[in-house]
């Protein structure tokens, strides 16, 4: 089966074979930025979006993100922090890309003895949108604090080791032929 790639660097009725990586875009961020919250529901990291332009009909997504520093601390009953990658078509609202739980954590409970932990974070989807070839497609990493403990969650955390240091956060989509 085969893809046609109309408008494709300027030449029509360019043909794809279904799976075939037909598309890649990327986004780079350097900054400093804490990206926290107190909140228990997915808000906006604030830390990059990656937008992308469709050139064929029914084209499959993978989107990926690095470079954030997720973060906890149990002795400041901060357990943590939970993300979900979130989607507008042409501008509309963000909404969860699925319906389903989170797409990646770091998290504990009741861990002391000075437990700071901070991590290079990732995340990974692989999304199958309803769009026409006219629409944009962006993404966006969305936060939430874990549910147990009463302190705020950081997606991005600048302090201790990292503490005046910048950060690159990255977002990769990639389109797949349908």
């Amino acid at each position: 089966m085969t893809t046609t790639i109309t408008g494709a660097t300027g030449i029509d009725n360019i043909k794809a074979a279904t799976g075939a990586v037909i598309q890649v875009v990327g986004n780079t961020r350097v900054h400093g930025d804490d990206s926290s919250t107190t909140s228990t529901s997915y808000v906006d990291s604030g830390l990059i979006t990656g937008t992308i332009t469709p050139v064929a009909a029914g084209s499959k997504f993978t989107v990926m993100f690095g470079g954030f520093h997720p973060h906890f601390h149990g002795d400041t009953i901060n357990y943590g922090i939970h993300w979900k990658v979130f989607r507008s078509i042409n501008g509309g609202t963000y909404a969860a890309y699925d319906g389903g739980g989170h797409d990646g954590a770091i998290h504990t409970e009741g861990v002391a003895n000075n437990s700071w932990v901070d991590f290079d974070g990732v995340c990974q989807i692989f999304d199958s949108p309803t769009y026409t070839l006219t629409d944009t497609i962006s993404y966006k990493i969305y936060m939430a604090r874990h549910s147990a403990g009463n302190n705020t969650g950081y997606m991005n955390h600048t302090g201790g080791a990292n503490n005046g240091l910048t950060q690159t956060t990255r977002v990769t989509i990639q389109e797949i032929a349908g």
